[in-house]
């Protein structure tokens, strides 16, 4: 059980921002205000007080540093998938396996896949008649085409009768001496009895550089440089390794390009050509450590003997769900022409995006292949340890999503800190991997210094931050953002630091190994981000830092800080799947003939196991897809350096080890028992039930006694019993299906322990020594919920709870209620299946007065359950001086979406004028997971400091009314809901109650008194730990 650390739901703290780097021109009058504190807000309104902490700005902030969240609504030319009515050939072979009839062969195949072709054409006409441009056709895993379309023309295509849906798109971007014979398990392929011998990869990436010897080229790098990335030169391509491929978007292919233009100007539609060199590094990279062939500084990869396929599906930037579509079918028909004969064995997608479910295109292309018969492997993201972030594709049912953990060649160099203000002591680091090593340059010490971010003026390839001599013999430490790990360590250096040591800026983040090229050439580390704030403070004119390798120790197995956790958005399924090395993990160097480089992600973590799938497709050349990923998982390990495992929500089943899973003959199947969200209201019980298979693949009987048990022994409270067979007998080639059950007992769980997940293994261990043994893990997120209603009286609301958790009760003057829609959003949205978590249910507002000023605070419900805040955008426009256009905004989104555009996972709030984009952060708000609301306080003093230095309308006694409107959206598709207007009173609010924020206790009944100008209306009550869904907001109306 871990408790996912959620904000005060109520104690509205101001936000610390820390280090801006402050602009040439700065407002001396914003920071002083508010660094120094505003005067209350008017007297008056009602409420129960709230301790607020202002905010701690950087000095010479500027409001125009804040930058509103990019929200990608659907506007203009937008991308899309139009899915149409009838099988693509993967549901048609899935259908015919379920109904007993022969699945279609060869030509039949070919056939299909052209009738739908036919049906293309004739649907191609009625998309230009309404300014669509097809960009790509489908027939394998979607009948369907990919499309440009005019946004205000969505919802008559979807309605067209051929339609079925229309898909929202989202971006992808990109996500060996020593981690290939650890997942190897030091085995040689003799051993093993499988080198990849006939088995094909298909890498959808960047391409592959084909000319690099690991991959089968010559080993010259003048080929490289003399080869056209347009155009194959005769002879060149295929090779006998890299045997087939195609670049599906062209080289100077961007789908984020906003200045389109000839080469080597972007595009950001795709020019596709018939080769698939690569120029990024990226595929080269991964393609090496799945398959590559020992060569040069080159380790061999996990199954060197394998072919390869390179699919490329990105140029200049990043990619789209629809050209990751369009590899995926080009790894299944690499001939294209219908036939899936020539499908490849193995499918390899080092990339994706965050907060991934199991119903957007990729996964939905991806489950329609393993349903095919191909083994889909994908990183599970490089956004840290925030819960749900784990990304798509990977989170596809039918895909192997990949961890990234560490091999024994990662180490932990102890940096010694001194003469400090409380903070001595040796603290955990990790060296870069483009630096030299410590243990060649020998120990470093000197005086330390903090350094900032050491970013470029200007940015990349701007001046040196740094004055030549300004840090002369210092130790530099550094915080990590805003520019690459080794322009901070080059800048320093060039200044004349004899280390960097950089500190992690995730909050909670641990060290790990940065990546870069390799421009510096004095040692660099990493520090945690807890440490490294520690040190900070602590920092004296005499603190010296020390860097002596001698104490370097290894750390295999621990997972790296970056790797993305799970489970599963939406379901709640558990991902990722297992894990493998990818961190400083060493590979062929595109255009380097035989060279090598160090790269570290999910990405380097993914083609360990793509190579591992393909070592034991070869073993097993008759066992299912799912029966392979079922056999990497039921023989991983766990990652647990120092003892103490990591949630299987981290590192999935563990980390894989292919000597033991070369070794097995027994499979159970699923590959893990996701459970889900269990709420639970009013019952004590709950039995959640899943049914396994256990096959005996052997010649001989097996008998496997069966235990279940939890991960961390702290969870073991009496919340949960497991029931399961204790012994499973099985002949020689027999199968078995049995039941594991989970009793939950809710009434067992801690009062505030909303929301924790619970997990373990169930092991079935053969009854001899050195038998097989095979674990599952189980996952599940159990809430114990209120039942909170209220209702109203004379003058009066009531509230009771009868359910068996408190839960705090927030009121608000209901703005509008709205329909459950099948979100074509609006006229300009686009539709997102299922579409619930971000369908405005309700709007509300109320006032309230503190010790630094008025709030008002806005409350929007959503009709279903949101797994986690961060991916939705909610946005609430004030009309100040009603003339019909919103003058403010008000956000509530992930705080790193303000600063960087990606994920940090804690939420705030902040307010938008929106004639400059101006912004000031407001408060720190709650980022509770499995819920269906969202409150967005904001200062009102906040917003008359913006008036007063842009022109913009005041919001105070004379002007005390306005209008708003709320929009959800979902940050990476663009497809969103918006509300109808309502007004509201920031002084004298319509209806209000005394208080209006409160905790209800299980079989609690409570009173709150109305007051408010008015004497009619209605009321809205958001009960926070009710059933997530429309339980969690309720409609009262009051009559005068």
């Amino acid at each position: 059980m871990r408790r996912w650390e959620g904000r005060p739901r109520r104690l509205l703290s101001r936000v610390a921002l820390g280090p801006i780097a402050p602009l040439a021109l700065t407002i001396a009058t914003l920071a002083a205000l508010l660094l120094g504190g505003m005067p209350a807000g008017a007297a008056g309104g009602t409420g129960t007080q709230r301790s607020l902490e202002r905010v701690t700005l950087p000095e010479g902030f500027q409001p125009t540093q804040l930058q509103r969240p990019a929200t990608a609504t659907a506007k203009g030319t937008i991308e899309v998938i139009i899915q149409l009515k009838g099988n693509s050939l993967a549901h048609e072979q899935s259908q015919r396996r379920s109904t007993g009839l022969p699945e279609l062969r060869g030509s039949e195949q070919k056939g299909h896949v052209r009738g739908l072709k036919l049906e293309y054409e004739t649907l191609k006409g009625k998309l230009e008649s309404r300014g669509a441009r097809v960009t790509r056709t489908y027939g394998i895993t979607f009948n369907g085409v990919a499309a440009r379309v005019d946004a205000t023309k969505l919802k008559e295509i979807a309605s067209l009768p051929e339609v079925e849906a229309v898909l929202p798109i989202r971006k992808v971007s990109l996500d060996l001496d020593k981690s290939v014979p650890f997942v190897l398990g030091d085995k040689t392929f003799a051993d093993l009895g499988a080198d990849g011998t006939g088995i094909t990869l298909a890498i959808i990436d960047t391409g592959i550089d084909y000319t690099h010897a690991a991959l089968g080229g010559s080993g010259n790098p003048a080929d490289y440089a003399a080869n056209d990335p347009a155009v194959i030169e005769p002879g060149s391509f295929p090779t006998a390794k890299v045997v087939g491929g195609t670049d599906l978007v062209g080289d100077f292919y961007d789908p984020a390009c906003v200045a389109p233009g000839p080469p080597p100007a972007c595009t950001n539609v795709p020019q596709p050509d018939p080769d698939p060199l690569d120029q990024a590094a990226h595929g080269t990279h991964v393609a090496s450590i799945a398959a590559g062939m020992a060569a040069g500084s080159v380790p061999h990869g996990v199954a060197p003997a394998a072919k390869l396929l390179a699919v490329k599906v990105f140029g200049l930037g990043s990619a789209t769900d629809a050209d990751v579509v369009a590899g995926i079918e080009f790894a299944l028909d690499p001939n294209q022409d219908g036939d899936i004969s020539d499908k490849a064995d193995v499918i390899n997608m080092s990339l994706g995006s965050p907060f991934g479910t199991d119903f957007d295109p990729l996964t939905v292309a991806s489950n329609a292949a393993a349903e095919l018969g191909v083994i889909v492997v994908a990183s599970a993201g490089n956004d840290g340890a925030i819960p749900y972030i784990t990304g798509s594709p990977a989170s596809a049912s039918g895909a192997i999503s990949v961890a990234a953990s560490n091999d024994p060649g990662i180490a932990v160099q102890p940096l010694q800190v001194l003469a400090s203000a409380g903070a001595d002591g040796d603290y955990e680091s990790i060296e870069a991997s483009f630096t030299p090593p410590l243990a060649t340059v020998g120990p470093v010490s000197g005086p330390a210094v903090f350094a900032g971010l050491a970013c470029d003026v200007g940015g990349a390839g701007g001046p040196n931050p740094f004055a030549p001599g300004s840090l002369l013999g210092k130790t530099a430490l550094v915080q990590r953002g805003v520019c690459r790990f080794d322009e901070k360590v080059q800048n320093v250096e060039e200044a004349g630091a004899i280390a960097a040591v950089v500190s992690n800026n995730v909050p909670g983040g641990a060290p790990f190994s940065m990546g870069g090229d390799p421009i510096a050439s004095i040692p660099a580390v990493m520090v945690g981000n807890s440490d490294g704030l520690a040190v900070l403070d602590a920092l004296l004119a005499g603190t010296t830092f020390t860097l002596d390798p001698a104490g370097a120790h290894s750390i295999p197995d621990r997972l790296q800080a970056f790797t993305s956790q799970g489970p599963r958005g939406l379901d709640s399924a558990l991902k990722p799947d297992v894990s493998a090395p990818g961190g400083d993990v060493m590979a062929a160097a595109v255009g380097t003939g035989t060279g090598a480089v160090s790269f570290s992600g999910t990405s380097m973590a993914a083609p360990h196991v793509t190579g591992a799938a393909a070592l034991l497709r070869q073993l097993h050349p008759d066992w299912s897809v799912e029966e392979i990923k079922a056999l990497l998982m039921n023989t991983a390990t766990n990652n647990s350096p120092g003892g103490e495992p990591y949630p299987v929500s981290l590192m999935g089943a563990g980390r894989v080890r292919v000597d033991v899973a070369a070794a097995t003959e027994s499979v159970v199947t699923p590959a893990s028992l996701s459970f889900g969200v269990a709420q639970e209201d009013r019952a004590g019980l709950k039995v959640l039930s899943r049914r396994l298979t256990v096959a005996n693949k052997s010649q001989e009987r097996k008998t496997f006694q069966l235990s279940a048990g939890l991960l961390f022994a702290a969870d073991d409270e009496g919340s949960l019993r497991f029931n399961h067979p204790s012994i499973i007998s099985l002949a020689a080639g027999q199968s078995r299906t049995f039941d594991f059950s989970i009793v939950a007992s809710f009434r067992n769980l801690a009062p505030e322990a909303a929301f924790e997940e619970y997990d373990g293994f169930l092991t079935l261990s053969e009854l001899f020594a050195g038998g097989d043994v095979l674990r599952v893990p189980f996952h599940v997120v159990p809430i114990a919920r209120a039942h909170a209603e209220g209702s109203s009286r004379a003058g009066q609301l009531e509230f009771r709870n009868s359910g068996m958790q408190s839960t705090p009760v927030d009121v608000y003057q209901l703005g509008v209620s709205d329909p459950n829609e099948d979100l074509i959003a609006e006229a300009v949205g686009l539709p997102n299946r299922p579409d619930d978590w971000f369908d405005i249910s309700h709007t509300g507002a109320h006032a309230f007065d503190t010790p630094i000023g008025r709030v008002v605070e806005f409350a929007v419900a959503v009709h279903g359950n949101r797994s986690a805040a961060n991916p939705m955008v909610t946005e609430v426009f004030l009309d100040v001086d009603k003339d019909g256009t919103p003058d403010y905004v008000v956000v509530a989104a992930d705080l790193g979406l303000f600063l960087t555009g990606t994920f940090d996972g804690r939420m705030i709030t902040a307010l938008f004028e929106l004639t400059t984009g101006a912004g000031v952060p407001e408060f720190l708000i709650s980022d509770e997971r499995n819920a269906s609301w969202q409150t967005l306080p904001f200062l009102v003093d906040d917003l008359n400091l913006l008036a007063n230095l842009f022109g913009a309308p005041t919001l105070d006694l004379a002007n005390p009314d306005f209008t708003y409107f709320a929009v959800t959206s979902d940050v990476d598709t663009g497809s969103f809901d918006a509300s109808d207007s309502a007004g509201f009173n920031a002084f004298a609010p319509g209806l209000d109650t005394v208080p209006n924020f409160f905790f209800l206790a299980p079989g609690e009944r409570t009173l709150v008194d109305v007051t408010g100008t008015a004497q009619a209306g209605q009321f809205l009550a958001l009960f926070y730990n009710n059933v997530s869904g429309t339980p969690q907001s309720q409609v009262i109306e009051v009559k005068g």
